[in-house]
């Protein structure tokens, strides 16, 4: 990064923050992830061409960096809820059950007018 890091930081990081802010509608996590970015940036340095602005490619970096983050939540969600399934917490009803549930052949048994989440077997 032609001029050094730090003046890179300084001169992109603002940008970058308010990009991810639009994002993530989290000041912290927009500078958690601006953080990401820049290290990020500083491993694949060799791969900036200059075929684009600066500002340009760190907002790419940026994005992927915030859909490894959705990425990461959901499947750290999915895995607690299907622990509490697991563990045979009960729902509702089948709509407030999460989709991962429904995949791996789980299904509501209402019988009795308790709710409760069971593995089906196929």
């Amino acid at each position: 990064m032609g001029g050094g890091l730090s003046e890179v930081y300084k001169s992109y990081a603002n940008e970058v923050k308010a990009f991810l802010l639009c994002l993530t509608s989290n000041v912290d996590l927009a500078e958690e992830l601006t953080q990401e970015t820049f290290y990020q940036a500083v491993k694949s340095i060799e791969r900036y061409n200059g075929e684009c602005k600066m500002s340009v490619w760190l907002c790419q970096i940026a994005k992927h960096s915030y859909y490894d983050h959705l990425k990461r939540e959901k499947y750290r969600n999915y895995s607690s809820l299907e622990q509490l399934a697991q563990a045979g917490v009960a729902f509702q009803s089948n709509e407030y059950l999460p989709d991962v549930v429904r995949l791996k052949g789980y299904t509501t048994d209402h019988s009795y007018g308790n709710p409760k989440v069971k593995r089906t077997l196929s």
